[in-house]
């Protein structure tokens, strides 16, 4: 009976044990080819980021490879990429090169796993391996690479498509991009690239597409490049200007404009020589083995350009103005909502603003503003002179102008943005300044603001933008500090109101002045309020409040105060019999 006791406890430490440990010291290694797509929306760029605070593509590859035990780690196995796609890009056809368990030795001698079939069991359903191969001796998957083909999706709303193919045609060659690229002047000193051919043309139902193929890119190169070509066909330059901006002698300076939007952006394909994929068991979407754009996305292919799904086929594209997420079902928000790309939710604008044209943010119902603390009546300045610092000076001819786009605070006249010295998330206190914009609508920037109320909001520390120390004196710097309660908001500099400006007609041009056809005895930060009769002005609630039945408005309309039957008929209100009713 003791035996017996003694066994089943034997047995039962032995189920308590953990699973055992994979033996790499018996593994054999092979060195490979892996072709992939994935869709860039929902990742912050292709590359590995240390530390993993946002998600990349390749940081979930290496988690299904480590998962699935075909890499031990990420440092041992001879990892290489052919491009590296930025924030947002999307990919149909892009490799990766590196040392991969094979099969246990056999009879026959060792033999590689079906590594897309394997992955794509663990892989998200936006990320595809589509093949695999055997990589030729002293293969490198960046270095081996001789071409990169590229195509740049876009809307065609009445762009000169023949323009745009005749400004083209100037990239093809051997040229200096730096006048197309976003500057990388710590990493890069040549800046001449080989394009081997392009072409523009009309797609389906109103898309549109520049192709692109080169020997390597720069640093936003395509997207520069698409810039300048939607402004050709806009008829805002001539098909000239690409050749005039190739000229670096006579243009040395990169002019201000924005790279194209990263979503319209697929890698197509990369060239090698000896490489041969054989077909996988699991066959990917597209009649050639290859993602292609659903037709469902046709209306315009930037806002939401999926290209790859699971073993059903293509993920559903929605039409403009609608968004998804899941990738499967498509949701339109309300006139006064937005997308919460945070939330994947629709998410109410405040009173007195307007969703922006991609439905992604909210902004003033003024084109351009002036903005000024109600505290100090002084308005936000670029202190161009010195450092660029934003200041509180008077408000006139000589203030800074501002738009509101996709959530960044911009300067008409020097299109510089709005900007956190330093990083927003640190510390109280930080300074602000006008620099040269970033990506628009990146949440993981400096520059992101979002408006809350009467407050405004800097996405990535969700601290206030203050007036520093609540002052009202001239020249009073704007910093960074943690948003007050709504009582205090005012007290402590928090609050805003945007000032519609208006062209001064009696002045040069450029020069502006505050609309002289709004009447704004009061703001809520975000529209004039002009209160009724009964009503005074409350600046705790920033709005309208009723006086009491046996009150009535001081004459600044700040308070209430007691007056005599006469005094209320003399306002004419409403309720004057209810109220002489009462006495």
């Amino acid at each position: 009976m003791e035996a017996a006791i003694e066994g089943a406890g034997k047995t039962q430490e032995k189920k308590k044990k953990g699973p055992r440990e994979f033996d790499w010291t018996k593994a054999t290694f092979g060195h490979y080819v892996l072709k992939l797509a994935y869709v860039g929306t929902n990742y912050h760029g292709l590359a590995w980021q240390e530390p993993r605070t946002c998600p990349t593509v390749e940081a979930a590859l290496f988690e299904a490879l480590q998962k699935t035990r075909l890499i031990q780690d990420r440092q041992s196995c001879n990892f290489s990429r052919c491009g590296r796609t930025d924030k947002g890009v999307h990919a149909a056809g892009n490799y990766i090169s590196l040392t991969l368990r094979l099969k246990p030795a056999s009879e026959s001698g060792t033999e590689a796993f079906d590594y897309p079939s394997i992955l794509n069991g663990v892989l998200p359903s936006d990320i595809r391996i589509l093949a695999a191969a055997p990589a030729p001796s002293g293969f490198d998957a960046r270095f081996s690479c001789l071409f990169r083909a590229y195509q740049y999706y876009f809307p065609h709303a009445g762009e000169d498509l023949q323009k745009m193919s005749e400004a083209a045609a100037y990239f093809v060659g051997e040229h200096d991009f730096r006048n197309f690229c976003k500057m990388d002047v710590e990493n890069i000193t040549n800046y001449r690239r080989r394009v081997l051919s392009v072409s523009v043309r009309p797609m389906s139902d109103g898309v549109a597409e520049f192709a692109v193929t080169g020997v390597a890119f720069l640093w936003h190169q395509v997207r520069c490049m698409a810039a300048v070509l939607l402004l050709v066909g806009q008829g805002l330059e001539q098909p000239s200007v690409v050749q005039e901006l190739l000229d670096v002698e006579r243009y040395p300076r990169k002019p201000l404009y924005e790279p194209a939007d990263e979503s319209g952006l697929v890698l197509r394909d990369c060239g090698f020589e000896g490489v041969d994929f054989a077909p996988s068991s699991h066959k990917p979407a597209g009649e050639s083995g290859l993602p292609t754009p659903s037709s469902a996305a046709a209306p315009w292919l930037i806002a939401s350009l999926v290209v790859v799904l699971d073993d059903a086929g293509l993920c559903m594209d929605c039409p403009p103005g609608q968004f998804s997420a899941d990738g499967r079902q498509c949701t339109k928000c309300l006139a006064q909502q937005r997308w919460n790309a945070e939330s994947d939710a629709c998410a109410d604008c405040p009173a007195g603003t307007t969703v922006s044209d991609d439905g992604t943010h909210c902004g003033p119902e003024s084109t351009i503003f002036y903005l000024e603390n109600p505290r100090s009546g002084f308005c936000a300045q670029v202190n161009v002179s010195q450092d660029y610092s934003i200041r509180m000076e008077q408000c006139g001819r000589e203030s800074e102008v501002w738009y509101f786009r996709n959530g960044q605070f911009r300067s008409v006249s020097s299109q510089f943005c709005l900007n956190v010295n330093g990083n927003p998330g640190m510390e109280n206190g930080l300074g602000t300044s006008a620099w040269h914009c970033e990506p628009s609508g990146a949440f993981h920037t400096d520059q992101a603001w979002q408006l809350n109320g009467s407050l405004i909001l800097q996405k990535l520390s969700g601290r206030c933008l203050t007036v520093r120390g609540g002052q009202t004196e001239s020249g009073t710097p704007l910093v960074l500090y943690d948003c007050a309660e709504r009582e205090e908001a005012n007290l402590t500099g928090q609050y805003w109101h945007f000032l519609p400006a208006c062209e001064d007609r009696d002045g040069p041009p450029g020069v502006y002045k505050i609309c002289p056809s709004i009447s704004c005895p009061f703001s809520d930060g975000l529209r004039c309020k002009t209160c009724a009769g009964h009503q005074y002005w409350n600046l705790e609630d920033m709005a309208c409040s009723d006086c009491p039945d046996d009150m009535v408005a001081t004459e600044d309309r700040l308070s209430c105060v007691r007056r005599t039957i006469a005094g209320l008929t003399e306002l004419g209100w409403a309720v004057v019999g209810t109220s002489l009713a009462a006495f």
